[in-house]
């Protein structure tokens, strides 16, 4: 669920951008899709669940070459491949 959201932020965001401004914009274009459950916190009290499921997501989206493993930590950048394959998801 968080695939074209986060590929879709980094476009947005002109490709690549600081990790907290991915997730900002993740939340805007996900809003009318969490829910209470996802926003509330994990077990240990500090980490919002569905910022969770987001950086898994990322880490998935960069194992498939989607999301760029050559930028500076706190960075993320999407690859053409990821471009590719959001235009192919979007149309």
């Amino acid at each position: 669920a968080y695939h074209v959201p986060i590929l879709s932020a980094l476009v947005k965001l002109g490709g690549e951008a600081m990790a907290n401004a991915v997730l900002e914009a993740v939340r805007w274009i996900m809003a009318d899709q969490l829910t209470a459950l996802d926003l509330d916190t994990l077990a240990n009290g500090k980490t919002v669940r569905w910022i969770n499921t987001a950086q898994w997501a990322r880490n998935t989206l960069r194992e498939e070459g989607l999301i760029r493993d050559d930028t500076s930590r706190g960075v993320w950048g999407i690859s053409d491949a990821g471009r590719k394959a959001l235009k192919a998801q979007t149309g």
